[in-house]
């Protein structure tokens, strides 16, 4: 797969919460990132799980969405993965970021704690999928950045 083809993003999500992967997808793609959503980066006809794996082990960063319903059984699989790369990246200093999303309807005690997934920041976008400030801390996010220093010290009020 030609650089120009990889993703800068993987969206892991579960089937529930397509409609906020979808959302997510689109700000991103507004933002300049190319994005890997499943039901787009698929091509049919042929075995879908090896084209999930190569375009995750290919993405710049992982963006898990955690919704109301939980992590599903794929999307636990696609974590996993993220958070082995991130480790092995670790020791050789290529840094892979999996980034936590909290959605709308997600309850503060359904945040899950107690995992490995939770030793990365987490984007909280609770209060809504428009949220300018935590949109703005995801995109900085999936190009390495802490917020400050991709808007510079201003945020971006038009996203």
């Amino acid at each position: 797969m030609p650089d120009t083809d990889r993703p800068d993003v993987f969206l892991s999500y579960s089937r529930s919460d397509g409609e906020a992967a979808e959302v997510l997808r689109r700000r991103l793609a507004e933002a300049g990132l190319r994005t890997f959503l499943d039901r787009y980066g698929l091509p049919a006809g042929q075995p879908w799980q090896p084209q999930l794996e190569s375009a995750l082990a290919g993405c710049g960063t992982l963006v898990v969405l955690l919704g109301p319903s939980g992590i599903g059984t794929w999307q636990h699989r696609e974590i996993q993965l993220g958070l082995d790369r991130q480790a092995a990246g670790e020791a050789t200093s290529a840094p892979f970021p999996v980034i936590p999303v909290l959605l709308p309807g997600l309850a503060r005690d359904k945040v899950p704690v107690g995992r490995f997934l939770n030793l990365n920041t987490w984007v909280d976008l609770r209060q809504g999928l428009d949220e300018p400030e935590a949109l703005q801390r995801l995109i900085a996010g999936a190009q390495g950045k802490a917020i400050a220093a991709a808007v510079g010290g201003r945020l971006l009020a038009g996203i």
